[in-house]
């Protein structure tokens, strides 16, 4: 493919599949290959292509590289774009309508290339759910490090009210779309439960963190802070999904932070833990 690029200069996939012999979706694959390591680059350019569908073809070239230049692979970061694309196309269109197609139009990248990376749909949802529950955790690691560095001292439970009320706008409000699309394949996918899982013990840790942080002074033990813990993502689940779904049921983040402590001061009155004097 190299060398017919370099001697007939640049060409389209289709062309090129002409040429060399080769079934569309190899030279797809192929090609993909050698954009991500840089060998081959798209060009502005386009031909017109009545023959196919009436869309035109990007051209295909060769990119000589100086001796001292490395290969620098960007597939993670193709998969990456891919999936967030497809977190997109998920939120707004449902399971239904989440096509490798739809994602590749969305993430403006040929035909092809999201069966290049995810074959069949299965590996897509999978790695959308992975996805998700990388840049979860990335918000996470957010909070938690915000809760550390904050001075004078906010209080993590007030941050993960945050949180959630950012889910309810922009890029946060796809991915909660989405997230909850998931998780109902994920009951019929290990792999995709497995994803939801980690996520989901990160959260819980980082709630159990919040509510001993949020009673300094009481008297606590193991099973009362997972009590706590467990009302509280509960809690925060069920508000995030009312505005995953358009439902403003909470003024702010004040007020949520606001029914967060009351419910951790309330599990801990019933259980008769000490109280908090602060």
């Amino acid at each position: 493919m190299i060398r017919l690029l370099q001697t007939a200069g640049p060409m389209a996939r289709a062309d090129l599949a002409d040429q060399l012999g080769l079934a569309r979706s190899s030279i797809t694959a192929i090609v993909t290959e050698l954009l991500d390591d840089g060998t081959l680059v798209e060009l502005d350019a386009r031909i017109e292509n009545p023959g196919y569908r009436g869309r035109p073809r990007t051209l295909l070239s060769y990119k000589p590289r100086a001796a001292s230049e490395k290969r620098k692979p960007n597939a993670e970061e193709r998969r990456r774009h891919l999936c967030d694309a497809a977190i997109n196309v998920l939120a707004e269109e449902g399971a239904r309508g989440l096509t490798h197609r739809k994602v590749e139009q969305r993430a403006g990248l040929p035909d092809g290339t999201t069966s290049s990376y995810f074959p069949t749909r299965s590996a897509l949802l999978r790695a959308i759910s992975e996805r998700v529950a990388e840049l979860d955790a990335v918000e996470f690691i957010s909070v938690a490090t915000d809760a550390a560095d904050t001075d004078p001292p906010v209080s993590t439970l007030s941050l993960l009210a945050e949180m959630a009320m950012r889910s309810a706008s922009g890029s946060a409000l796809n991915r909660s779309r989405a997230r909850y699309e998931l998780s109902l394949h994920a009951s019929r996918d290990p792999e995709v439960m497995g994803a939801f899982t980690d996520a989901i013990g990160k959260f819980i840790a980082l709630s159990e963190e919040a509510v001993r942080l949020a009673q300094p002074h009481a008297t606590l033990d193991r099973k009362l802070i997972e009590e706590q813990a467990y009302a509280v993502t509960t809690f925060l689940n069920g508000v995030m999904v009312r505005l995953a779904l358009g439902e403003r049921t909470v003024e702010s983040a004040t007020h949520l932070g606001e029914l967060l402590h009351a419910l951790v001061a309330g599990i801990a009155s019933i259980r008769g833990a000490s109280p908090d004097p602060s």
